[in-house]
């Protein structure tokens, strides 16, 4: 298995997809140098292609959910404080489960769970802080791709990226979700897909599909949201 299997690797178009930035928005993250490639690979045409290991990934769709998903987004320097803390953990994992994202409006702060805030005084009354993600937080310590799959689609599918290269699978198999979106919208329907993978249950193809659909909204959104 070399590095790159370990790792994973995501060209550009599929980190978009998977960490549900729009690729308007992932290229102007690159310049910047908010979130930039960290694997770059040469194809059996000799060309360059640039791409997220898995962590590169998870930090993505985190600067997403802080940035772009949001009543009001966060400043982007303090966005990228927070997260240049987190990875200071290591990979996004076990112990990023011990650590909880803060907010009391306009300020972000990455601090171990059960820290205890008072209310605070702000300039218009009272204001409490607020946990972000507790829920994914929490799931850190049993699997580290909890960011990137959306919850009601966790007991069906992974993203491991020792597994097919990292590319999202049905749980315990290595049957790509990609693939069964791919033969669904050729036509075929869920108990033909079971009768050629019959390790698969008509449930998880159901779930692999939705997944994708879900994802594909991706590149849809107006170039005027906050990047």
């Amino acid at each position: 298995m070399t590095q790159t299997d370990i790792r994973g690797f995501y060209p550009r178009a599929v980190a978009s997809r998977l960490a549900r930035v729009p690729p308007w928005v992932l290229l102007q993250w690159d310049k910047k140098g908010i979130v930039v490639p960290t694997i770059r690979l040469t194809d059996e045409r000799k060309r360059i292609i640039d791409g997220y290991d898995f962590e590169g990934l998870v930090y993505l769709r985190l600067v997403r959910m802080l940035r772009g998903e949001q009543k009001k987004p966060f400043p982007m320097r303090k966005i990228v404080t927070a997260v240049k803390f987190l990875s200071t953990l290591g990979p996004p994992g076990p112990p990023w489960e011990d650590y909880r994202i803060y907010t009391d409006g306009p300020d972000i702060y990455v601090e171990p769970k059960g820290t205890a805030y008072p209310t605070i005084s702000a300039t218009k009354g009272s204001m409490a802080w607020t946990e972000l993600f507790g829920k994914e937080f929490e799931q850190f310590r049993s699997r580290s791709d909890t960011l990137l799959i959306p919850f009601p689609f966790a007991p069906w599918v992974e993203i491991n990226p020792k597994v097919r290269n990292g590319m999202p699978v049905i749980i315990g198999t290595g049957i790509e979700t990609a693939m069964i979106h791919r033969l669904i919208q050729q036509g075929y329907r869920p108990f033909e897909i079971v009768k050629d993978y019959p390790y698969v249950s008509r449930e998880q193809v159901i779930h692999g599909d939705r997944f994708e659909k879900c994802l594909d909204w991706v590149g849809s959104t107006p170039p005027f949201m906050a990047v």
